[in-house]
């Protein structure tokens, strides 16, 4: 089996970077920062998500996208 590794599969690991910076974002109070860059993380998961078939991912991503969209709405609008 031969593996072809594409632009979707080094977006996951900038991926996986941007939902650690959220992580210390919104652990230390940064609400609003750290909902941005859990968007940014979500977008760009979904493509690799979507090459190899990842539908569960999609789903807890697609929960996580709406909380962060929330966060965003009620810090914004407070």
């Amino acid at each position: 089996m031969n593996y072809q590794v594409d632009w979707r599969d080094h977006a996951r690991h900038f991926a996986n970077a941007s939902f650690v910076v959220s992580y210390i974002c919104l652990t230390n109070g940064m609400m609003l920062v750290g909902s941005c860059f859990t968007l940014l993380g979500e977008s760009l998961l979904a493509p690799s998500a979507l090459k190899h078939r990842s539908w569960s991912t999609l789903l807890v991503g697609g929960i996580f996208l709406t909380l962060a969209l929330t966060t965003i709405a009620r810090v914004l609008l407070s």
